[in-house]
């Protein structure tokens, strides 16, 4: 919301005219439990680091108490706060929570910890020698806590883009940003935006301004482009705005491509942030042209089904989000623990003819390897993209669920496709081609066209 008296601080919301302000170790979950009916988005730059933290005097670790264990179990484990942060999330179905991934990983030098026989605080202060057992943070699955939270979006940080975006190789991670996957196997982070020496407004004076680097910073980016997008949304739909799922499902579908191979990743997520690549597709949405966003109801063992043709206008590309029940936090083993947290599962699937099109999944026991396709049965996130999709064919966009959904047999979705609107084809008893000339006896030519 900053206004901007030095222009390049100005906040990407910065015409908002209120601000709703806690600190977040003062009754947190009242609050966001209070204020989340009338709420669209709420930004949370902070979070509690997995393994070392160096708050600049002393190293701190942040793990079980025992002493025991060479990682902490923070790292990836679905808590007590990212259980409630779901529950709010699943009562207050338009209202979008939007964290910090953390600045855990292992490859930066503060997630490295003190020198082997050096002294660091734990639980609350006590004081012990770290031992060569002890070691550093993760690189892969570094999310920890609340930010594995199932209906957040959860972002990470990666370096400015002065130039702008061209392609995957433009987008870079920030050494500190916390990687996924979590514990039971799910994409974290699920977006990334620029965090590194961001220029911001501080306490000091209405014109004071630093530069700092973080997930911290990268996330009112992210908070404050969501918030405009909803805005528009409502300027085209003066009496709704969009389901928190919603919102997500269009940011997520959006994103410009990052990372070394295409689809998702536990680095980049669904890739970088593009708001105007998401109001793009509010606008061809509302003149139905070539993309549409859908909110619907699904039943248990009642597929939704919807039929586009495509347009032919790059890949056809679905992406289905839905804000799942809150899980129960697993307690007999605490250290990746690799049980679902995934309550409802619902499955999207795009057919033609005998192709079936799956979605993108990860491998969280190959966590490097490139995503594939296939039936995902961990996450509330499925995108399926076509590549060669043939223009003016009818394509079948189906969602699913497996077994009985929890609470009342039902689960809200939310669907936005893209690359449809195509002019539909017919076939005819001639092979389809696009033109054909045949000499016939005593005929000069006959022209004979697609039907």
């Amino acid at each position: 919301m900053a206004s901007g008296v030095n222009p390049i601080a100005k906040g990407m919301a910065f015409g908002l005219k209120q601000l709703i302000a806690y600190t977040f170790i003062n009754n947190e979950v009242s609050n966001m439990t209070k204020e989340a009916p009338n709420l669209l988005v709420s930004n949370h730059s902070y979070g509690i680091t997995g393994g070392w933290l160096y708050d600049g005097t002393n190293w701190n670790w942040n793990g079980d108490t025992t002493l025991s264990k060479s990682e902490s179990y923070y790292a990836g484990y679905y808590s007590s706060d990212a259980q409630m942060y779901d529950s709010i999330a699943y009562h207050a179905p338009n209202y979008l929570t939007v964290f910090a991934a953390g600045n855990s990983n292992g490859n930066d030098a503060n997630g490295q910890g003190p020198a082997v026989g050096a002294s660091y605080l734990y639980n609350g202060g006590s004081k012990a020698t770290r031992s060569a057992a002890m070691a550093s943070n993760l690189t892969y699955g570094s999310v920890a806590m609340g930010q594995t939270a199932k209906n957040i979006i959860a972002v990470g940080a990666v370096n400015g883009l002065p130039l702008g975006y061209s392609g995957p190789g433009d987008v870079q991670i920030a050494s500190f940003s916390s990687w996924g996957p979590t514990d039971d196997g799910r994409i974290k982070p699920e977006l990334v935006a620029d965090g590194v020496n961001v220029t911001s407004s501080i306490s000091t004076s209405t014109t004071a301004y630093s530069s700092f680097s973080g997930t911290s910073m990268a996330t009112p980016n992210v908070t404050g482009s969501l918030l405009l997008l909803q805005e528009y949304y409502k300027q085209k739909h003066p009496n709704a705005f969009m389901l928190a799922s919603t919102l997500k499902a269009l940011a997520l579908h959006t994103a410009d491509e990052a990372g070394a191979s295409p689809g998702p990743d536990y680095i980049y997520g669904y890739g970088l942030l593009d708001v105007l690549k998401a109001s793009s597709v509010i606008t061809s949405s509302f003149n139905k042209k070539t993309d549409t966003i859908i909110e619907k109801t699904l039943t248990t063992a009642t597929p939704y089904t919807v039929s586009f043709v495509a347009s032919g206008n790059g890949p056809l590309k679905a992406t289905l989000v839905w804000t799942d029940p809150p899980a129960v936090p697993v307690t007999s083993v605490l250290l990746n623990n690799t049980t679902p947290r995934l309550i409802n599962d619902l499955d999207l699937r795009i057919s033609s003819g005998s192709n079936t099109y799956f979605p993108w999944i990860l491998n969280p026991n190959s966590p490097t390897a490139a995503a594939t396709k296939g039936d995902d049965k961990l996450n509330n996130i499925e995108q399926v993209q076509v590549d060669s999709v043939v223009p003016g064919k009818t394509y079948t966009i189906t969602v699913s669920n497996k077994g009985t959904l929890v609470r009342n047999g039902t689960q809200a979705f939310s669907l936005i496709v893209s690359s449809i609107g195509g002019t539909a084809y017919c076939t005819s008893v001639f092979p389809y081609q696009p033109l054909q000339i045949r000499m016939l006896q005593g005929i000069k030519a006959i022209l004979i066209l697609p039907a």
